[in-house]
C-alpha cells in the first residue's frame, strides 16, 4: 500500500520527461527577463518555482539538471568574479529547494501507507481493504471473472497469550501474514479484520486455486511450537454480489462451518448464480443460486464437495444428481437438456 501510494504521488499527471522539458523552457525563460532587467534586478532567484515544480512531477534527478542549467545561465549573465560566487550560491539554494520535494513525496507516501495498514502484520486496515475490494469487486461484476474471498481464524490463539504472553501472541500473528503475504500475488488483497481474524481478496480465483493458497500458508504455519492452527472459509462467486460486506459474511459463515466440523481445515463455497432456471409453477424464468461445499482438494485439481458434487478443474461444477453447471454458467441437466443458459 505504502508503495503503491508512492508511485502516485511521484507524477503529477504530467511525463517526467515533459516536466523536464518545461522546466528547462521555464528557466532559460527566467534568464532572459534577468539579461534583459540588466544589473539592477536580479531574477535567478525565480528559477527556484520551475525546479520545484520540476522535483515534484519528475523526479529530484531531473530537477537537479534544471537547477545547474539556471546557475550556469546566471554566471553568463552576470560575467565577472562576483557572478562566479552568485551562480555558486543560486545553485546551492536550487539544489536544497530540488530536494524538499523528494522529501514531502516520501513522508506523504509513510503518512499514507501508515494510514492504510496494520502496524504489526502489514497487511491492509478494515478501511482501506474495503475501499480496494469494492474497486475489484466492480471489476470482476464489469469483466465477468471470478473472485474469491477467504476468512481466517487462529484455533486456541486465546490460550497462547494466555500461556506465553501477547508478545508470543503477537509473533504468531507477524508469522501467519508473512505466510499469507508470501503465499498471495501483488493483485490480492490481505486485510487483517479483528484480533486473530484476516481476510483475503482473490480477484480472477477460482475455489481450487483460493483453497491451494491458504493451504500452502497453513502447511507453514503447522510448524510452529505454539500448536496454532487456523480454521479458513472461503466463499468464491461467479457472480459478485452487490456489496463487499456480503462477500465477508459468506466467508466468515464458511469459517464457522470450518469450526464447528473440527477446526484445522478449510471450508468453502462456489457460488454460482444467480441464474435463470425455468420455474414449472409459474411459467417463467426465476433466479437460481448453485452452491457447492468444499470438502477436498484432489491431487488432480478437482474440488470434492461434501454433497458429493464435484468442481472440475476447468471450472464446471457437476452436482450429485449429474446435472452439470458449465464454467459459461449454462446449467446441463443429467438427460443433457439445457435448463438454462
Amino acid at each position: 500500500a505504502g508503495a503503491s501510494a508512492g508511485r502516485g504521488m511521484r507524477t503529477c499527471g504530467i511525463a517526467p520527461g515533459l516536466a523536464t522539458l518545461a522546466g528547462l523552457a521555464a528557466v532559460i525563460g527566467i534568464a532572459a527577463l534577468d539579461w534583459l532587467a540588466g544589473p539592477s534586478a536580479s531574477l535567478g532567484v525565480l528559477a527556484v518555482f520551475p525546479v520545484m515544480a520540476v522535483a515534484w512531477c519528475a523526479a529530484s534527478e531531473h530537477a537537479v539538471t534544471v537547477a545547474t542549467v539556471a546557475a550556469a545561465a546566471t554566471l553568463l549573465i552576470d560575467r565577472g568574479v562576483a557572478s562566479i560566487w552568485s551562480a555558486v550560491a543560486l545553485l546551492v539554494v536550487l539544489l536544497a529547494a530540488a530536494a524538499l520535494p523528494g522529501r514531502l513525496r516520501e513522508a506523504l507516501a509513510h503518512q499514507a501507507a501508515a494510514a492504510a495498514t496494520d502496524p504489526l502484520t502489514g497487511a491492509l486496515n478494515r478501511r482501506a481493504f474495503l475501499e480496494a475490494a469494492e474497486r475489484e469487486r466492480l471489476r470482476a461484476e464489469r469483466r465477468g471473472e471470478p473472485l474469491s474471498v477467504a476468512y481466517v481464524d487462529l484455533d486456541g490463539f486465546k490460550d497462547v497469550n494466555d500461556r506465553h504472553g501477547h508478545r508470543r501472541g503477537d509473533a504468531v500473528l507477524e508469522e501467519l501474514a508473512s505466510q499469507i503475504l508470501q503465499s498471495i500475488r501483488g493483485t490480492d488483497l490481505f486485510c487483517r479484520i479483528g484480533g486473530d481474524e484476516f481476510v483475503l481478496l482473490l480477484p480472477d480465483t477460482d475455489a481450487r486455486e483460493a483453497a491451494a493458497v491458504l493451504q500452502r500458508a497453513r502447511s507453514a504455519m503447522s510448524a510452529d511450537e505454539t500448536g496454532v492452527t487456523s480454521s479458513v472459509g472461503i466463499a468464491t462467486y461467479r457472480i459478485v454480489p452487490t456489496g463487499v460486506e456480503a462477500m465477508i459474511e459468506a466467508a466468515d459463515g464458511r469459517m464457522y462451518r470450518a469450526k464447528r466440523r473440527g477446526k484445522d481445515r478449510i471450508v468453502g463455497s462456489v457460488l454460482g448464480g444467480p441464474w435463470l432456471r425455468w420455474d414449472a409453477d409459474v411459467g417463467e424464468p426465476a433466479a437460481d443460486t448453485v452452491t457447492v461445499d468444499v470438502e477436498i482438494v484432489a491431487a488432480d485439481g478437482a474440488i470434492v464437495a461434501a454433497d458429493g458434487a464435484i468442481v472440475a478443474a476447468d471450472g464446471a461444477i457437476v452436482a450429485a444428481d449429474g446435472a452439470i453447471v458449465a464454467a459459461d454458467g449454462a446449467i446441463v441437466a443429467a438427460d443433457g437438456a439445457i435448463v438454462a443458459a
